[in-house]
């Protein structure tokens, strides 16, 4: 596939040319589908059953719960019995990752500002096992219909929607929650697997425009959460200036310092310092990079900030 200069050079700028060309290369090279087992509505055991009477073979993903890979697939997953009762969720291994690191309990209040299709929100519930209450916010109608749809899929409820632009949440909810997820809109450079076509439309002017919406975000986010609490950010791409950009200018200016974070089952990068002349708090290193030309899921940025 054909990829603009300007990605091009992002690409090289971050990585070197070396791995910059992997990058590229795994462009369309898709994953097999990965799912989460849901605890709330069956056991592990009936769960692998099901799935081998519909002739799926899958094996575990170790270091994440539930997590498995289909092997093999004699038709879609998501056309399957067990996906439409409930008893698994699609869902990349990356992207399973924010709720661990958010690992929350079930005697917490939860916020999830951006919360559809519902992939994290209902990874919460089942890691909250059912307890706690988690709201999770979702400004668009039309994506309000698919996150209430999964929640009643999963046998979620803990969970409160509430339709309200993410940007005033830390007003409404002021010190409220334990702990918050942001998992924002970005410019999904980390899926060029199972989204080339993203490679065609971004341009850097469509990050910059991102990064106001999430930083407003985080924000709010920052906000809304106790004295005290766990907030991660995420994302789906490797654009530092939604990344580390967005985090640097926070620290800047709200009471929130960085948390170590350590990974199993995947290779990791740490956080940048500096790119393209900008310098970075050194506290970003603790924060991670995980590529997908170096592992079995998509590209994601992890941050995970306690509010003092």
């Amino acid at each position: 596939m054909e990829v603009k200069e300007d990605l091009k050079r992002l690409i090289f700028s971050l990585l070197g040319e070396g791995d910059g060309k992997q990058f590229l290369r795994a462009i369309g090279e898709r994953d097999k589908t990965a799912f989460r087992i849901n605890p709330l509505k069956v056991s592990q055991k009936d769960a692998l059953s099901l799935l081998g009477e519909e002739g799926f073979k899958v094996e575990p993903f170790a270091s994440i719960p539930n997590a498995f890979i289909a092997i093999e697939e004699p038709f879609p997953l998501g056309k399957s019995l067990s996906h439409f009762i409930g008893n698994i969720y699609i869902q990349d291994l990356s992207s399973m990752l924010p709720p661990l690191l958010l690992d929350p309990e079930g005697n917490e209040l939860v916020l999830d500002i951006a919360a559809a299709p519902g992939s994290k929100t209902t990874q919460m519930a089942a890691l909250m096992k059912n307890k706690g209450c988690i709201v999770a916010n979702e400004p668009s109608a039309r994506r309000v219909s698919f996150l209430c749809y999964n929640l009643g899929r999963m046998g979620v409820v803990n969970t409160i929607v509430v339709k309200e632009w993410g940007n005033r949440l830390g007003r409404i909810y002021l010190e409220s929650f334990d702990r918050v997820l942001i998992d924002p809109p970005c410019s999904a450079l980390g899926t060029i697997r199972s989204s080339p076509e993203v490679t065609r439309w971004w341009t850097l002017r469509r990050s910059e425009k991102l990064v106001h919406i999430q930083r407003d975000l985080l924000i709010s986010g920052i906000k809304a959460l106790k004295k005290g609490g766990t907030l991660v950010y995420s994302t789906c791409t490797i654009v530092p200036q939604e990344n580390e950009g967005v985090i640097a200018e926070v620290l800047k200016r709200y009471p929130v310092e960085v948390e170590p974070l350590c990974l199993n089952g995947f290779k990791t990068r740490a956080g940048l310092r500096s790119f393209e002349g900008r310098q970075f708090p050194s506290e970003l290193e603790r924060c991670l990079r995980i590529y997908p030309h170096e592992n079995p899921g998509e590209g994601f940025f992890l941050a995970k900030l306690r509010k003092l």
